[in-house]
């Protein structure tokens, strides 16, 4: 599955807190790590760039998925492939 897919689906399926991006400073998409996430990365066309970290706020398992905030790349004016469902 590519970006869009990926974040399109774990926004269906996960809860938004489990969710998070850079905002307005880069384009990288964060999953916390449950059974569904772990899913969707597996899912994912560019597994191979996706870290693993523990955040500094409350210490849980979080993905690092680089470059994979679709939304931040659209309203930049960029295309981000098709939802492939």
């Amino acid at each position: 599955m590519n970006a869009k897919t990926l974040l399109y689906k774990a926004r269906e399926l996960m809860r938004p807190e489990e969710i998070d991006s850079q905002h307005i400073n880069g384009s990288d998409l964060y999953l916390k790590v449950t059974p569904i996430s772990t899913e969707l990365i597996e899912q994912y066309d560019w597994k191979e760039n996706v870290k693993k970290f523990i955040d500094n706020i409350d210490h849980e398992l979080w993905y690092e998925i680089p470059f994979a905030d679709t939304d931040w790349w659209e309203s930049r004016g960029c295309y981000c492939g098709k939802l492939q469902l």
